[in-house]
């Protein structure tokens, strides 16, 4: 999923306030990532004959990419909502705004979310009603939204969030590349105050 972009079709999802039991349910949640926890995801509202979720409707089968409302993965710091959204093929979220921990784990598991204000997102939803599905790109080194009309929206992200999602590496990754000045650091610092290092 890593890369400099994200582009795919838009499933519209506007809901505000998605919580992160609604996005997977506790019961549901596996003891470690990987094990496939995507066919949980939002199964609270899967299943219904009368009104087909979103991503069970033909059109938004095959969407890797979500719009959503306000507070989108608020209420826990559940790690396995994220999971069950990247293994269901989600590789970006577009919101007007996110949990904050939320967020951080998304950029953890190469999933890009993207904050745009409330009017964009009644835009982008609008265009995908009058023609049923779109497909957006998401361009991470331009923190910008392409559009199908080829006009393009701004979004934010960190330095550090941009490199992480945009090499695949995480923070841990990016840490180790600085073993050696942290090691020099540790030295230096040994040396000037010792006793923080008695009994390690």
């Amino acid at each position: 999923m890593a890369g400099s972009t994200r582009t795919g079709v838009v499933a519209p999802l506007l809901i505000d306030n998605v919580n992160t039991d609604l996005i997977i349910r506790s019961r549901d949640i596996p003891p470690r990532a990987g094990d496939d926890c995507g066919r949980h995801l939002f199964a609270c509202w899967r299943g219904r004959s009368d009104a087909p979720f979103v991503l069970e409707r033909p059109e938004f089968r095959a969407a890797s990419l979500l719009l959503t409302g306000a507070n989108f993965g608020c209420g826990s710091s559940r790690e396995a909502a994220v999971w069950a959204l990247r293994d269901a093929g989600i590789e970006a979220i577009i919101a007007p705004s996110f949990g904050s921990i939320f967020a951080a784990n998304c950029v953890q598991n190469q999933i890009v979310p993207v904050m745009l204000p409330s009017s964009w997102i009644g835009e982008i939803a609008a265009m995908i009603t009058a023609r049923t599905t779109i497909a957006l790109t998401i361009d991470i080194a331009r923190t910008a939204v392409v559009l199908p009309d080829g006009r393009s929206v701004r979004f934010e992200l960190t330095t550090v969030h941009r490199t992480l999602l945009g090499t695949g590496r995480t923070a841990i990754d990016l840490i180790r590349a600085h073993s050696g000045a942290i090691a020099d650091f540790r030295s230096r610092d040994q040396h000037r105050r010792p006793w923080v290092y008695q009994g390690r």
